[in-house]
């Protein structure tokens, strides 16, 4: 008998809201369209926040609320600064979950 015998709970996954999971759906489809290296969820200033990375070479990255609405570049650019809108997220973010990751590229060897 094994009464009493649990496996521990499995942490849930983090989730995306509808209009990220879409957003998120898009970058996984397109890959020719580069898309960005991760998705993140972060607490930041008391409240829940989502980031998707630059994309490329000096382009910005984003961060969202949670309803969707972009609030600023905190990276990214020509000078890796964003667009100063919020200068002290990388400093005070924290509960990072990695929501999407780009699948690493595979390389034929012959």
């Amino acid at each position: 008998m094994l009464i009493g015998c649990r496996s521990a709970p499995r942490a849930a996954e983090p989730r995306a809201p509808d209009w990220l999971a879409t957003k998120i759906k898009g970058f996984a489809d397109s890959a020719a369209a580069n898309p960005p290296e991760l998705v993140a969820s972060y607490t930041y200033q008391g409240r829940l926040v989502y980031y998707v990375s630059p994309r490329c070479c000096d382009q910005y990255s984003v961060l969202y609320d949670s309803t969707g609405t972009e609030l600023c570049a905190p990276d990214g650019g020509i000078t890796g600064r964003g667009d100063g809108r919020c200068p002290e997220f990388i400093a005070q973010r924290s509960n990072e979950k990695i929501l999407w990751r780009r699948p690493a590229l595979r390389t034929e060897k012959n």
